[in-house]
């Protein structure tokens, strides 16, 4: 189920629907713009995202199905929201608890430029 990700203040919102929400242990995600790094429309597969983030913390996943919540991988924690792979946008964050996030979003690339836009300057 695609969320809503929005710019407010200065912070982005993730908004978490459905029953992601008791898998992730979130309604809701604030993350101050100045710490995301950068962020990728670049489409995911399920190998390369169980290769990225191989370890559950907590939540839920089913290969080839769905991803939802904390995962833990060589690169540090990912929090994950995602069912369609081509769909999602992926932040890299500094300064977070989680060094990215991966959330599946209704216009990825509309999404992203908003975010790049707010993070370019």
């Amino acid at each position: 189920m695609p969320h809503e990700v929005y710019i407010e203040d200065d912070h982005l919102v993730i908004h978490i629907h459905g029953l992601e929400e008791f898998a992730s242990l979130h309604k809701k995600l604030y993350i101050p713009l100045s710490h995301i790094s950068s962020v990728s429309t670049e489409n995911l597969t399920w190998w390369e995202l169980e290769k990225e983030c191989p370890l559950k913390l907590f939540g839920s996943r089913m290969i080839k199905l769905m991803m939802e919540g904390i995962f833990s991988g060589k690169r540090g924690k990912c929090f994950a929201l995602i069912r369609h792979p081509e769909k999602c946008i992926t932040l890299q964050l500094n300064s977070e608890d989680y060094n990215k996030i991966i959330v599946e979003v209704e216009d990825k690339e509309k999404v992203a430029n908003e975010i790049k836009k707010y993070i370019a300057s």
